[in-house]
């Protein structure tokens, strides 16, 4: 029986140590921008649960139109399967600029809600790269005063 045991707990150590190995070794793609490998890796999931890791220099997270050409990389049907997967975190659909729409089209107002600065303020100075269509500023504008009540004027 202990034989048993100790074999048991070998083998759970092995599955760790594997697993362990492969999410460092996602994150330090992540780091280094290989989105576009994770994704064709079939880690979209990953790339969207974690995208707060990757940073371009030092800065945060704060110049949109920077981030952005990444985060286009993961689709909103990539991102709808995030969602119906037991998301955890959130902070990839504020810099996506078709984020907010995924998140209300499939009905988490509550993440929403605590993106709040994050989205108005995405509304307030929207980002060249979130501009897929002419009307895609209003359009988020529209969708940022209808879930937060923000009140902002539509652009013209």
């Amino acid at each position: 029986m202990n034989i048993i045991n100790k074999f048991s707990e070998g083998v759970d150590y092995l599955v760790d140590w594997a697993h362990r190995k492969r999410f460092n070794r996602y994150h330090r793609m992540l780091q280094y921008g290989q989105i576009d490998k994770l994704i064709e890796l079939g880690k979209s999931r990953y790339v969207i649960a974690h995208f707060m890791d990757f940073r371009l220099g030092n800065k945060p997270h704060t110049n949109k139109d920077a981030y952005a050409p990444y985060a286009m990389l993961v689709t909103p049907a990539m991102m709808k399967n995030y969602l119906h997967c037991n998301p955890e975190n959130f902070y990839f659909f504020a810099m996506h600029p078709k984020g907010l729409q995924i998140l209300a089209e499939q009905g988490f107002s509550g993440a929403i809600a605590r993106l709040e600065k994050d989205f108005v303020a995405i509304a307030k100075k929207f980002p060249e790269s979130f501009k897929l269509t002419p009307n895609s500023h209003r359009e988020y504008v529209e969708l940022v005063n209808n879930y937060l009540e923000a009140g902002l004027q539509l652009p013209e």
